[in-house]
């Protein structure tokens, strides 16, 4: 399963350079993949790009266990 995810975050990153790829859903795939640095690192990307799945993330089940951590709380803060 990493494997195929480490190779759809590629996939995605390539297609992200000439057209809109939700960083929110690529943060997914790094936490899932246990990548927390990049993971928020696309956090910050999807709230500077106002990415339209951003303001889900708390209620979103798949991002729970990482709410509480520091770096994506400051994400989530109101700007």
């Amino acid at each position: 399963e990493a494997v195929r995810a480490r190779a759809m975050l590629r996939e995605l990153d390539a297609l992200a350079t000439h057209r809109y790829v939700s960083p929110y859903e690529r943060a997914l795939i790094h936490l899932a993949l246990g990548e927390h640095e990049p993971a928020v690192a696309r956090l910050w990307e999807a709230r500077e790009r106002h990415d339209g799945w951003l303001p889900y993330a708390r209620v979103d089940p798949r991002l729970r266990p990482f709410l509480l951590t520091p770096e994506v709380a400051a994400v989530l803060q109101p700007r």
